[in-house]
């Protein structure tokens, strides 16, 4: 008792050495390997978890550089476009064309479309006429049918016939519709003169296409090759399928277009109303229709100028298509192939056309790029011949063959002083036999 050993000093002593390293804040001399090993393992953890922080702060604010940059990038390439286009001529319809005219051919392949091509065989052309002037415009003809048994060939009439002629430099379209009660000459089958002389919308009857063309051809000494012909069901859905037009009517028109609505949805199969009101109306694809077939009233353009009879149905129709081409234009690149798919598909049995796939193909995309300019009827100049002299029909006159295919291809072409071919010559003489309607030149 009372007495300490060695072993219980030196204990003591130790004791005491690591309180006061504590009391300091020093580590222990005599701390063991362990805990330096721990610290050193902390030490460690705390400079890794350090840099990790600091590459996130980086990622983070790397990103709102890269998005940056990449809406500089995206400009830049917006500028660079509106500039070719805005500078470098014909670049728009290059760019339409080989960027939408892949995915169109993709959409619609050419097996498909091959249900409503015809492989026109050549067409006449008469002779004398050079057909190097027509170089630089594409020029087809459109035939409206009233087809009700999905006839869209020989023997129905043509309801319209529209020339459209494209300046494939500048875009500009230009449409003249040949008045369907126009007495002209009426070519064999294979194109060759001929006796016959009648209203110029029986030859779609007679030969279908081909005929109707080479007829256009033979009495206006144009050179058309390809023609698109669509019934009153293809042109309601496309109308349909552009969303409809807004357009002024008269209580009249109203009237008649109400008269034809039943005989179109019976025609058609597509349900439709009656138009309610007149004024500014909205009126959908087959009320259109009706519209274009109105031909018992008068209808005044936007100019002021009045027509009558038929000469009033077709200024109706080409007034209709001058809307539906600037709703097209509207409409753009992505909407008009969606109508072109659903216009060519196999299901659609409203069109058909000569049209070559490649070329319709390229021409679709760029339609938007198109530019519409005036459209006439033809003949500029005519007369009502006494009906006994055509065949018992009420016929229109053209007031001299050669001046208004002059007249037309200073339309058309821009060719102010064309000569109308021999064969023009001789059938302007034989019309003036036949209905007694001299040459009447614009005043």
């Amino acid at each position: 008792m009372g007495r300490y050993d060695d072993d219980d000093d030196d204990e003591l002593d130790i004791d005491l050495t690591l309180y006061d390293s504590i009391k300091e804040g020093r580590r222990p001399s005599g701390s063991n390997s362990r805990h330096r090993d721990d610290d050193d393992k902390g030490r460690r953890n705390n400079r890794a978890n350090a840099k990790r922080r600091k590459r996130k702060r980086r990622r983070k604010r790397r990103w709102p550089r890269v998005i940056f940059t990449l809406v500089v990038f995206i400009f830049a390439v917006i500028v660079c476009l509106w500039a070719i286009i805005k500078y470098v001529p014909g670049s728009k319809k290059y760019l339409l064309t080989n960027c939408s005219g892949p995915f169109l051919r993709c959409v619609l392949d050419e097996d498909t479309y091959n249900e409503i091509y015809d492989d026109l065989d050549d067409t006449v052309v008469n002779e004398g006429v050079d057909k190097s002037k027509f170089k630089g415009y594409y020029t087809v003809a459109l035939f409206g049918i009233d087809s009700r048994d999905d006839k869209m060939d020989a023997g129905v009439n043509s309801d319209s016939i529209i020339i459209v002629s494209i300046n494939q430099d500048t875009g500009k379209i230009v449409m003249s519709s040949i008045y369907r009660d126009t007495w002209l000459n009426i070519p064999d089958d294979d194109g060759s003169s001929s006796e016959r002389f009648r209203k110029i919308n029986s030859a779609f009857c007679t030969g279908g296409a081909k005929a109707a063309i080479n007829t256009l051809n033979t009495n206006l000494d144009l050179n058309i090759s390809d023609y698109i012909t669509i019934n009153f069901e293809g042109l309601a859905t496309i109308i349909d399928m552009l969303g409809g037009i807004d357009i002024s009517i008269t209580e009249d028109e109203r009237y008649y277009i109400n008269h034809y609505m039943d005989e179109n949805m019976a025609v058609t199969g597509i349900k439709s109303s009656y138009v309610k009101e007149s004024g500014q109306v909205h009126l959908d694809g087959l009320q259109a229709t009706a519209y274009c077939r109105i031909r018992y009233c008068s209808f005044t353009d936007v100019s002021g100028k009045k027509y009558t009879d038929d000469l009033g149905r077709t200024a109706r129709q080409r007034y209709v298509l001058s809307l539906l081409v600037e709703k097209a234009k509207q409409a753009g690149v992505s909407n008009l192939l969606d109508i072109a798919e659903h216009v060519f598909s196999e299901d659609a049995n409203f069109i058909r056309t000569s049209i070559e796939y490649d070329l319709m193909m390229d021409m679709i995309p760029t339609f938007i790029d198109f530019e519409l300019g005036e459209t006439k009827g033809f003949p500029f100049t005519y007369e009502y011949p006494e009906s006994y002299l055509t065949n018992g029909e009420s016929a229109i006159g053209v007031g001299g063959l050669s001046y208004n295919v002059g007249l037309l291809h200073g339309f058309l072409y821009g060719d102010e002083n064309y000569k109308p071919s021999k064969h023009v010559q001789e059938l302007d003489e034989k019309l003036k036999e036949i209905t007694g309607v001299e040459e009447i030149k614009i005043q």
